[in-house]
């Protein structure tokens, strides 16, 4: 009596860890561009409650708004670079070949800084104001771009 032994039949299985594989990266890619989007839809928020409070710093020239214009700024700026906020001036660049995150923070501080001296300043005029204010949210949006 002899024995037929057939060799198994392989079912075409698809390979799990390939398959895996691509729904991790569609899975990444999704979270990747809502979080992207929530990013912008945050930022134009922020920049239009930073304009609103510009514009009534540029019209009262009162130190108290200077004050809530400053802390807002820096709040955002601590919110989304952490505390990396202490840093020198420093000449570096990314790979890029663009200055790093940290001198354009360090711009922002400087930016503000010159802001309150004009405002301090008894002949500061709100067209200069509100440059200083332009100058800022652009070195923001500048900055997140």
């Amino acid at each position: 009596m002899s024995i037929r032994i057939d060799a198994p039949h392989k079912s075409p299985t698809p390979n799990l860890d390939s398959q895996s594989s691509l729904d991790r990266s569609s899975e990444f890619s999704g979270i990747l561009s809502q979080t992207q989007k929530i990013q912008r839809i945050e930022l134009q928020s922020f920049l239009q409650r930073l304009g609103t409070q510009g514009k009534k710093l540029s019209e009262t020239l009162s130190l108290r708004d200077l004050k809530d214009f400053r802390d807002m700024v820096k709040s955002f700026l601590r919110s989304t670079f952490g505390q990396s906020r202490k840093m020198q001036d420093e000449s570096s660049w990314d790979s890029q070949g663009r200055p790093k995150v940290m001198a354009r923070i360090a711009k922002i501080d400087h930016a503000l800084d010159e802001l309150g001296k004009q405002l301090l300043d008894q002949q500061a005029k709100p067209l200069e104001v509100l440059t200083k204010i332009d100058e800022i949210r652009g070195l923001i949006v500048d900055l997140l771009a």
